[in-house]
């Protein structure tokens, strides 16, 4: 069975919903493990 362009669209927008909201998660993973003390501590003495 076809999918409709209307259907489609709305599976585009969840899809694009969903790997924002994932993106969204691992920057603030990241940056919540960049942002402890030691690991700046570390990155300043590499330098």
């Amino acid at each position: 069975m076809p999918i409709r362009l209307e259907d489609s669209t709305e599976l585009l927008h969840q899809a694009s919903d969903q790997f924002v909201g994932g993106v969204k998660g691992m920057w603030e993973g990241f940056t919540d493990f960049a942002l402890q003390d030691n690991v700046l501590e570390v990155a300043v003495g590499l330098m």
